[in-house]
């Protein structure tokens, strides 16, 4: 069973009706109606009305003729520019003086009404504070969320079948005669007179307000169940309340009027409820959730971009550094190329230097050579290259060692002395072996005069 999505709760002064209504506001899907309980307080009643039946509407709307209803005509002037909380708080020291509900007690909802001249007129409902929010606390223990407290008169739309275009009509609820009228756009111009319409004293003020207003397209009349009514004229059609038909077609009007986003009269909200600790969290999630959002937000399409940014900076201001490095890194490895390949280079021209000084010297050996001296060979060790040879005389590896320090100062070979053996194989000891030793000189020995053996004789 789908849940009711507007409930209306009707208090006069002796009657208590609760209407429950469909999707849209136009069907009655529940009607109960009893005398008023004599209970000490208006929360009291409220509670009685919504115990009637299981569950409420999602939205619950009070219509108490316990609410002071009037309308009054100010100083424009007094009223231009000030907010909607300041008129009402203008309207509710105004309204103290003649409903006798104190100002600092009591709250107002109003809606603008047609002034003459200067003035700006006011159709406004006064009630007492305290009850709003026990009468919120009641409802929402129901289930349901209280939508608004006003007196049930004026509503502000024809009650015929028909559309018209101009229309009027006439209220008598307890304390209170009401009289309305309008031209089809949807709002009502209504005058309030405070005293009880009991016994026909209503009819000779009706006459004179109908006599101001012309005669519109249809005129009716409305009249509570708590009044004694006593028709007028058989022309004149009359709602009313005491009838469940008639009851039925006025709360559906209301209902309907209640569900439009604009409500065109004056009415009370019930105060702000204080969050609960569910909601403060489902705040503080929300916020939290909001807060990572733009956190998120900050870093990816602020902060990144402009880290990003100025990591590039860096990059380039690096680059030069990165370029010196790498030409150092570069320039130490060629260097190091360079010093293998002068080692080799120096290796190369050692080796073409001792070709060349190992050829000179044969050349030398072969020109200075005495005839009866054979070279028969010749050892490098150690930089030091060793004449093996044989010879008739003992004299002869010394004169070849001579010979050699002339011929070949240039080749940088220090001769030293002949080592001599005799074989004795002849009368003066020979023939003779000899070991003659050519050690290289260093660079710093290269200007010095290679050492000559001692000329035997």
């Amino acid at each position: 069973m789908s849940r009711n999505a507007t409930t209306i709760i009707l208090l006069t002064r002796n009657e208590l009706v609760r209407a429950d209504f469909s999707r849209g506001g136009r069907e009655v899907s529940g009607l109960w109606r009893q005398p008023r309980p004599d209970l000490p307080d208006l929360t009291s009643v409220v509670e009685t009305a919504l115990l009637q039946a299981p569950g409420v509407g999602r939205r619950v709307w009070v219509l108490s003729t316990d609410l002071w209803t009037q309308t009054l005509s100010l100083p424009g002037l007094k009223m231009a520019g000030l907010t909607a909380e300041q008129k009402a708080s203008a309207l509710n020291f105004e309204a103290e003086g003649m409903s006798g509900h104190p100002a600092f007690d009591s709250v107002v909802g109003y809606t603008t009404q047609p002034a003459e001249g200067q003035e700006a007129g006011f159709w406004l409902v006064q009630t007492p504070a305290a009850p709003l929010a026990q009468i919120d606390d009641a409802v929402q223990r129901a289930g349901g969320r209280l939508a608004g407290v006003a007196h049930p008169a004026g509503l502000p739309m024809p009650l015929g079948g028909k559309s018209v275009t101009t229309w009027q009509r006439v209220e008598l609820w307890p304390d209170a005669l009401v009289c309305l009228g309008g031209n089809g756009d949807g709002r009502a111009e209504v005058q309030v007179f405070n005293f009880d319409p009991q016994g026909g004293r209503w009819q000779g003020q009706v006459d004179q307000w109908r006599a101001a207003h012309g005669t519109p397209d249809r005129f009716e009349m409305l009249v509570s169940a708590d009044v004694n009514f006593t028709a007028p004229r058989d022309d004149v059609p009359v709602a009313q309340l005491s009838d469940d038909t008639a009851l039925r077609r006025w709360l559906s009007a209301w209902a309907s009027r209640l569900e439009e986003k604009t409500v065109r009269v004056p009415y009370v909200k019930p105060p702000p409820r204080p969050l609960s600790l569910a909601q403060r969290k489902a705040i503080a999630y929300v916020l939290m959730a909001i807060v990572g959002i733009l956190c998120a937000g900050h870093y990816f399409l602020w902060l990144q971009p402009r880290l990003a940014a100025k990591q590039a900076d860096l990059q380039a201001a690096q680059k030069p550094r990165k370029d010196l490095d790498e030409m150092q890194k570069k320039t130490k490895e060629m260097e190091a190329r360079r010093l293998d390949i002068q080692k080799q280079l120096d290796g190369y021209r050692a080796l073409a230097t001792q070709r060349h000084r190992h050829a000179k010297l044969l050349a030398i050996l072969g020109e200075q050579r005495p005839n009866d001296l054979v070279i028969q060979k010749i050892d490098v060790a150690g930089g030091e290259l060793t004449i093996h040879g044989a010879c008739l005389k003992e004299t002869m590896a010394d004169e070849l060692a001579h010979a050699l320090v002339k011929q070949s100062q240039d080749l940088r070979w220090e001769i030293g002395q002949s080592n001599k053996q005799a074989l004795r194989r002849r009368a003066d000891g020979g023939p003779w072996t000899f070991d003659l030793t050519l050690k290289e000189l260093g660079t710093e020995s290269a200007a010095t005069t290679p050492k000559l053996p001692p000329k035997r004789r």
